[in-house]
């Protein structure tokens, strides 16, 4: 396996800062200029990295080099200082004796020009130490609400009118592009090249390094890792019976026309009685539940079979990308813990899950098991009959505000309701909730009596799938969205306006970086355009508007493969 170890990353630094050395020496000459790197720091084990310290403006005054780590946020400089209001770092201010969180304190002993200083960030118990020169100045301990976050390796630098010089080492090269003499130093898997011996546990931001559940490493498994459970897949219509070939058995597929204006069209084998039967969804539409014997009919662990000409999937000479989730291949079970009872199908390995219910017309706070194992982050709900309540598609995704909801088949904004939304306080490990103060209630309503209702739900696993949030900011060098892995598929919305659930994915024609548009809820053609980068490790903005103006988004994410495994393809 190639090893990867961490740089610093281009596309999440401020415009005037330089890098060379394979992106570890940054030099900037202008205040308060700041630069993450590219891996997250895991949110288990123990980690270590080095910064030489090569030239300064005014080591004993204003600050300049800041080295520890910061969060993810649009403005890594400017009004935050380069990291000083949310960032911790062990700064060269005054002297160089204080570490910023959110204030600026005390600590450790003065650093300055020529001087290394490690970053030991121990994610398992919650500290962050700093050594200068190899001598630990003493651990602090993060906050609760500071370990919850994600954070990054980062220096943030001054500068005025004279260069500001530093060179990172992650493991790369313990002599600093020759500026010391090499010690060769590696951490306790044998990996890296550090010039001081990492403290005992601590080990190197690098891909071998990385941590990936056995259960979907490639490996370690040769059936659950992402490329076998989730994938993208395009092909050309032909107006009659067939099968298109897929690498894993597809419980989920979600179909749509890229050429023409059609609804998207999403087949599930737990409806289908593992495709026994011909029911198909919608998700672009508020309307009920079809069924057609031209469309998909069956699914295999090698294909899945097109009935005819049904012109939302197999329209002669059109052009279409099909997105497939596995679950469990079609097995069911019935969760009946809470008020209302349920039927899963449910793979907690790659967390996704469907759940098919009937509504109670009940007007009280409810309860329902969903079987995940871990409290979902995002999920599609939709009243599969034909009744007053326009059948509309309810979204919950866990960085929208509380009690809120959206709708997957239209482009408004989040809204609260007191009448049918998630009750996101009472959502638990075990648990879905609701809020309901009528029988009927409108359009948010998840529970007309007797309705037949589906819900897909799906939790984040590292290295497969992220459901986050991001700040656009309003410009073509837009918003990076770090998930820990190369994506397959992308669906992001602004939950501050009125807006489209926009997807990309990295098959369709223009993939990079000029990557084509569908939107969930509207049924026209792809569009063309400069929209979004999928990378190995995440995804960059490449637009002024949408899906990159200055709003909140969230998104949804799933991996063609691990950064782990960032050279695999």
């Amino acid at each position: 396996m190639v090893v990867i170890f961490l740089l610093l990353n281009p596309l999440f630094k401020h415009e005037n800062m330089v890098f060379s050395e394979g992106n570890l020496k940054h030099t900037t000459s202008t205040n308060n200029r700041g630069v993450m790197c590219n891996i997250q720091i895991p949110k288990t084990g123990n980690w270590y990295w080095e910064h030489l310290s090569v030239a300064f403006h005014n080591p004993g005054g204003d600050e300049t080099h800041n080295v520890g780590v910061n969060i993810a946020h649009p403005d890594i400089d400017g009004s935050d200082r380069g990291g000083r209001g949310t960032g911790i770092t062990y700064a060269s201010y005054n002297g160089g004796k204080s570490v910023e969180a959110d204030s600026t304190a005390t600590y450790g002993n003065a650093w300055a020009e020529g001087d290394i200083v490690g970053v030991e960030f121990d994610s398992d118990n919650g500290t962050i130490n700093f050594s200068k020169n190899g001598s630990f100045q003493g651990d602090i301990s993060l906050t609760d609400a500071q370990q919850a976050k994600e954070w990054f390796p980062f220096v943030g630098m001054g500068g005025a009118t004279s260069a500001e010089i530093g060179i990172f080492n992650f493991g790369q090269d313990s002599s600093f592009a020759g500026a010391k003499t090499a010690q060769g130093n590696a951490d306790g898997n044998g990996y890296g090249d550090f010039y001081y011996s990492p403290p005992s546990g601590a080990l190197a931001l690098c891909s071998a390094n990385l941590p990936l559940a056995a259960a979907i490493d490639p490996a370690e498994t040769d059936d659950d890792y992402s490329q076998k459970a989730f994938d993208v897949v395009t092909y050309v219509g032909n107006g009659q019976a067939r099968t298109i070939s897929t690498d894993f058995k597809a419980d989920n597929i979600w179909v749509k026309d890229m050429d023409s204006s059609r609804r998207h069209y999403l087949v599930t084998n737990t409806i289908n009685a593992n495709f026994g039967t011909t029911s198909y969804l919608h998700p672009s539409n508020n309307v009920s539940e079809g069924s057609a014997s031209t469309g998909i009919t069956a699914s295999s662990s090698s294909n899945f079979t097109i009935g005819g000409s049904q012109d939302y999937v197999n329209n002669n000479t059109n052009n279409y990308v099909s997105y497939l989730w596995r679950v469990n291949g079609g097995t069911t079970s019935a969760l009946n813990a809470g008020d209302i009872n349920a039927t899963g199908q449910i793979n907690q390995t790659h967390g996704c899950g469907v759940l098919l219910y009937t509504g109670d017309g009940g007007s009280s706070n409810v309860t329902m098991a969903h079987g995940m194992g871990k409290k979902p982050e995002f999920l599609w709900m939709k009243d599969r009959d034909s009744n007053g309540n326009n059948n509309l598609w309810e979204v919950w995704h866990h960085h929208m505000a509380d009690d809120n909801y959206l709708y997957l088949s239209a482009d408004s904004a989040q809204a609260a309701s007191s009448n049918g939304p998630i009750n996101t306080s009472d959502v638990t490990d075990s648990l879905l909730a609701w809020l309901r103060t009528s029988t009927t209630g409108g359009s948010q309503t998840r529970f007309e009596n007797g309705d037949n209702f589906i819900i897909y739900q799906f939790f984040g696993v590292e290295g497969h799938s992220k459901f986050g949030s991001y700040e656009g900011n309003g410009n073509a060098d837009g918003a990076f969205v770090y998930t820990g892995f190369s994506p397959a598929f992308v669906m992001v919305k602004s939950i501050d306006s009125t807006s489209d659930w926009e997807m990309y994915d990295n098959v369709r024609a223009g993939y990079n970086e000029d990557n084509n548009q569908l939107e969930v809820n509207d049924e026209a053609a792809q569009d063309t355009g400069t929209f979004i980068d999928l990378l190995s490790n995440g995804f960059k903005m490449r637009a002024s508007g949408d899906p990159n103006v200055a709003e909140t988004y969230i998104y949804a994410a799933w991996a063609h493969n691990s950064f782990k495994y960032a050279t695999a393809r």
